[in-house]
């Protein structure tokens, strides 16, 4: 009986019986699974599953391609954002077959906060946005996708490669003056587009099993319990996370926050970023958490006093819209335009004073420097005359980029964020006790007059 290869040479000998095994199953009659609408790769083989997983990602990576058109498939890295992590595929494409030769595939990055149904919001988001606006969102189109982490490690999506852009954080500071007034006015024109999308709850896009959009529970990064721990219950409950009014948002945020990290403080203490202290971070939230919730309803309902059918409907946006997430063109008479918009696992239906706000690159530079007063104070003027030109002056959208408004985005960004960062809590009921004080002292003058 001849002795089984140890050492380098049996690991060599096991990757190639696993190749030849992934190689019968993706044999040359195997035509793949995508017919022309992006298709679901949950349901795969257990078999297949199991011999993928001896292989090293970007192998796995290079099956998963080939799954979909049936042709050899090799993959790189590409690209990194706060959330995601995007790998280049290459396909060998045969003469007549009509397939792109290079596609993306975005791989989700497993925080604490992390949950599977973060890729199903995204791609439905991807899909509505892309067939409502008829493209006039630059979304990239949708190929494949799975939630499951038992072929990547983690949920997927399998996109378009948006190749005549790079990230606006790697081209920001080179672009001319021109180019840069070009992309302020693009986003207000996407802006724009996006708030004529309107549903009658607040929450995530979601696409049922008959094609329909509907609204699925609010995605945020917000603690979630341990895997284990998410059971039926837990999970129907998240189902129902979709809310009728801003501040039932907003208060909620938290108040599941704090009830998740008080029956799971291990999980709590574990997931915790090595620089913050879990005693400190646990007080400091506790005593903010009250004023925020007498602060909340208070300042949401002058908005929906004061903004038209602002507590009636809400509006699609993408909350993420940033220096890592947005692809511009460099080069020729378009540059400027953003070409493509990355990062939708938290977009969905909110209130629309959220929507207009300036955008960050028009705040800080890509190295998160704030800008001179006088260069964001210039944006803003671009962004509003933009918002104008698109909405109308009287529009409800141009109303709600008031300044005056700027506290209740700041105050969305805060309570979006994880429980420990209490530092932009703080900072924003102060601002908020500022705003008071001068919102009074506005209402006295105006009753003297």
């Amino acid at each position: 009986m001849e002795a089984t290869p140890t050492g380098e040479a049996g690991a060599t000998m096991l990757r190639h019986q696993l190749a030849v095994t992934v190689d019968i199953i993706l044999s040359e009659s195997y035509k793949g699974i995508y017919f022309g609408s992006p298709v679901t790769l949950e349901k795969l083989s257990s078999g297949f599953i199991a011999e993928l997983r001896h292989f090293d990602l970007l192998t796995r990576i290079s099956y998963v391609g080939r799954l979909l058109f049936g042709v050899p498939c090799t993959a790189k890295p590409l690209h990194i954002t706060d959330k995601n992590k995007f790998f280049l595929l290459k396909f060998e494409v045969p003469r007549r077959r009509r397939i792109p030769d290079e596609l993306v595939l975005q791989l989700a990055v497993q925080q604490s906060h992390y949950h599977m149904d973060r890729v199903v919001a995204e791609v439905s988001a991807m899909i509505y946005v892309r067939e409502a606006t008829s493209g006039r969102v630059p979304v990239p189109m949708v190929y494949g996708w799975a939630m499951t982490d038992k072929l990547l490690g983690s949920g997927f999506i399998i996109m378009d490669r948006i190749s005549h852009a790079v990230p606006l954080e790697n081209c920001w500071e080179g672009l001319s003056i021109e180019a840069k007034h070009r992309t302020i006015r693009d986003y207000a024109r996407i802006v724009h587009e996006m708030s004529c999308l309107t549903f009658d709850q607040i929450g995530s896009i979601r696409l049922d099993a008959h094609g329909k959009f509907g609204i699925g529970p609010v995605q945020a990064d917000k603690f979630e319990p341990p895997p284990e721990a998410r059971d039926e219950a837990y999970e129907r409950r998240r189902f129902n996370r979709t809310f009728k009014s801003a501040s039932e948002w907003l208060v909620n945020l938290d108040l599941e926050e704090n009830g998740h990290l008080a029956s799971w403080q291990d999980f709590g203490r574990a997931t915790l970023p090595a620089d913050v202290k879990w005693s400190e971070a646990i007080e400091a939230s506790n005593n903010l958490l009250m004023e925020l919730l007498m602060a909340i309803p208070h300042v949401c309902q002058e908005a929906e006093h004061e903004i038209p059918f602002s507590g009636l409907e809400f509006h699609v946006y993408h909350p993420c819209m940033n220096g890592s997430s947005l692809l511009i063109v460099t080069e020729g008479s378009n540059a400027g335009d953003i070409a493509g918009i990355l990062d939708w696992q938290y977009a969905g239906a909110y209130p629309i004073w959220r929507l207009p706000a300036l955008p960050t690159f028009c705040v800080c530079d890509p190295a998160n420097e704030f800008s001179p007063q006088s260069q964001v104070q210039d944006c803003r003027a671009i962004f509003m005359a933009a918002l104008e030109e698109f909405s109308g002056p009287e529009s409800t959208l141009c109303l709600a980029a008031d300044a005056r408004w700027d506290i209740l985005r700041d105050l969305a960004a805060a309570m979006s964020l994880p429980w420990y960062r209490v530092q932009e809590r703080h900072v924003w009921l102060e601002n908020y006790q500022h705003y008071e004080e001068h919102h009074g002292e506005t209402e006295d003058d105006e009753m003297d007059d």
